[in-house]
Formats: structure tokens, C-alpha cells, sequence
């Protein structure tokens, strides 16, 4: 069984963000050598469909990104001759229980994520990605990249009891 976003639907981490549907469905009707034309008439549909989601065309009115019906996933990944759940994945449509499988948190940040426009995602992901080498990576500094010692504070001379007054 497999939940809605609108409903229970949850974001597949990585996966969301590495490979997109309509960029699934294009490279697999290219490979097939297919129209989009062709496409929509294997999968009973129209080319508008088609071309909607190739475009990941916005609705006219939440400008979310057009996202087709789990039986309209299942048809076009049965006209590409593909899995059916591999699809469903790619479209974001995933078990029920796929929550119990990942951080919740982690869930919902990527749902905002899919939720921003293009543009502003591929910002997040440059940015994630320059955080992620950055924690990676050894720090150097402006020395060269040789380490320097730190130094501490140095404290006040304690004041000496002998100490002469004048």
C-alpha cells in the first residue's frame, strides 16, 4: 500500500533529491526512442500529461509542481516496460509505513525542500553540499595548512608577598 503526500505521504531521503520523475520519465521514453506522443498513447493518456510532467509544469494557482495520479505512475511505468514501484519512488509515492524506515525530521525537511522552486533548490543543494565537504575535510588555516599551536591566554604575574614597598 502506498500513501499520498497530501495525506501521509513521506519523502524518500536521497532519493527525492537525487532523481526527480520527470527527468525518470524523459530519460526512459528517450532511450525507448519515443515521442511523447507515442508515450501517451501506450500509457493512455494524453500528450499534455505527458509534457506536463516532463516540464514538471506548475499549477496555475499553488504553482506546486504538477504531480501525476499513482495509477497514472503505474501506467507510464507500464508503457516504459519499467517497475512499477521504482516509478512510484521516483514520483514520491511510498509505503505507509516508509516513516518508521527514516528520521521524521529528515522527512519533513525534504518535503519543504520539494516544495521550494528549482532555482531554490539547487542553492540548498549547492549549499548542503559545501557544508558536508567542509565538516569533511581536515581545517587548514591561513598558515599553509600546517597547524599552529594555540597559544594561551598568559596570565597576570601573581603579586609577590616580599614585594618591596617605596
Amino acid at each position: 500500500m502506498f500513501a499520498d503526500l497530501n495525506t501521509k505521504r513521506t519523502v524518500a531521503p536521497r532519493m527525492a533529491i537525487a532523481y526527480e520523475f520527470n527527468v525518470w520519465v524523459k530519460d526512459k521514453r528517450e532511450l525507448l526512442g519515443w515521442t511523447q506522443e507515442k508515450l501517451a498513447e501506450e500509457a493512455k493518456t494524453t500528450k499534455q500529461t505527458i509534457s506536463s510532467i516532463e516540464r514538471q509544469a506548475k499549477h496555475p494557482i499553488s504553482e506546486a509542481p504538477y504531480r501525476p495520479s499513482i495509477e497514472m505512475v503505474d501506467a507510464i511505468a507500464e508503457a516504459l516496460g519499467e517497475s512499477k514501484d521504482e516509478a512510484r519512488v521516483k514520483a514520491l509515492y511510498l509505503p505507509e509505513d516508509f516513516d518508521k524506515q527514516y528520521n521524521l525530521e529528515e522527512v519533513r525537511l525534504l518535503k519543504h525542500f520539494n516544495e521550494l522552486p528549482r532555482e531554490c533548490q539547487l542553492d540548498v543543494l549547492a549549499l548542503t553540499e559545501a557544508l558536508w565537504r567542509r565538516r569533511k575535510a581536515p581545517r587548514k588555516n591561513s598558515t599553509g595548512g600546517k597547524a599552529r599551536e594555540v597559544q594561551k591566554p598568559q596570565e597576570a604575574p601573581a603579586e609577590n608577598p616580599k614585594r618591596r614597598v617605596s
